[in-house]
């Protein structure tokens, strides 16, 4: 299923589905990215991906290889692109 979103839903949508969530970021045209989110620290107000770009393990011990403040992943969820703004995917069961 795909969705729009704000952060707050998307976060909901993690802890509710107990899955990983793919979202969309970008720089407009000049590139588009799909990154899995795979965790939260609301505390901290960072976010946790797994990115394919990603070669090195920048978190350590947390969830994913990426860490994000919630600003930093904001800028880059609202990509540019009207259609694509806050866009998340996340898997359906399978029967």
């Amino acid at each position: 299923m795909i969705y729009k979103g704000n952060l707050s839903s998307l976060k909901a949508r993690l802890v509710q589905r107990r899955t990983p969530i793919i979202v969309l970021v970008g720089n407009g045209l000049f590139w588009q990215h799909y990154m899995t989110l795979v965790g939260f620290d609301d505390d901290k107000s960072e976010l946790y991906f797994v990115d394919s770009n990603k070669e090195d393990d920048e978190n350590a011990e947390l969830p994913g290889n990426r860490t994000m403040t919630n600003d930093y992943f904001l800028k880059w969820w609202s990509n540019g692109l009207p259609i694509f703004n806050y866009v998340y995917i996340t898997a359906g069961e399978t029967l």
